[in-house]
Parts: structure tokens; sequence; C-alpha cells
């Protein structure tokens, strides 16, 4: 089973679901480029990269197990969607979780994003907190 992360978020955010699963199948996760790092390194990466990543991290897995799932959170369901899309070979299965479909931006969440940007959150947020929490970059 392949991870596939969020934008501007990191393999820690499967962490309670790779648990969960525990030894009932080979997990990889990935660090899509550009995350885990400075804002610098994000900005010079692309998307192009983060497929050419997924594509990457797929084909290994593809010629070591006869069947690859693919999950995804947010931009991470859409890359994998695509590389579903591109070369089904072996893939068994998709979860994908927020898939964004549509984006709708509320205040809220304006304001945590923002917060959580220039390390100003709330100790008693804990919507801030999270989106803190989920943060690679």
């Amino acid at each position: 089973m392949l991870f596939i992360h969020g934008i501007l978020e990191s393999p820690d955010q499967f962490s309670s679901l790779i648990r969960t699963l525990g030894e009932t199948c080979t997990i990889r996760y990935l660090l899509l480029p550009g995350h885990g790092g400075t804002a610098r390194d994000f900005a010079h990466c692309s998307m192009e990269q983060w497929r050419g990543a997924v594509r990457q991290a797929a084909e290994e897995l593809r010629g070591k197990y006869p069947s690859l799932y693919l999950a995804g959170h947010s931009m991470g369901a859409l890359l994998a969607l695509e590389e579903t899309a591109g070369d089904p070979r072996g893939i068994a299965g998709l979860f994908l979780m927020a898939a964004p479909l549509f984006m709708k931006l509320t205040p809220s969440g304006a304001r945590n994003g923002l917060c959580a940007a220039f390390c100003r959150t709330r100790p008693k947020n804990p919507l801030a907190a999270a989106a803190r929490d989920a943060c690679s970059v």
C-alpha cells in the first residue's frame, strides 16, 4: 500500500492508520518533493515533480508485488487518481480521503492556515493546532 500525503502535509498524517494496519500489508509512504523542508524548498517544486515521485514509487511497487493499493489524502488523492488513470496495471484499489472535488475557503480555515504558517497558533484552539501539526513546510 502506497500512502500519498496532501499539499503542505507529511506522511505523519497517516500514522494512526498505518498503526491500525499493522503488518497486514507492506506499507510505503512518500514525502513529496519540497515537503518537510523550508518554504523555499517548497516554492522550487512543481506538480510534475510530485506526479513523478508517485509514478516512480508506484512503478517500484508494481515490480515487487502483484497488487498495489494507493491511499491518498487531499492532493494525494488526486495524485493517486491520476496514477491509476495513467497506468492502472496492478492497482487493486484506491483509498481516497478528502479528495478535493471543489475548494471552499472559510474565514476560520484561512485564519488557522495563516496562524500555522507564521507559528502563531493559540494553544486552546484545536483546529489551529491540527493545522499546525499537519503542516510539513
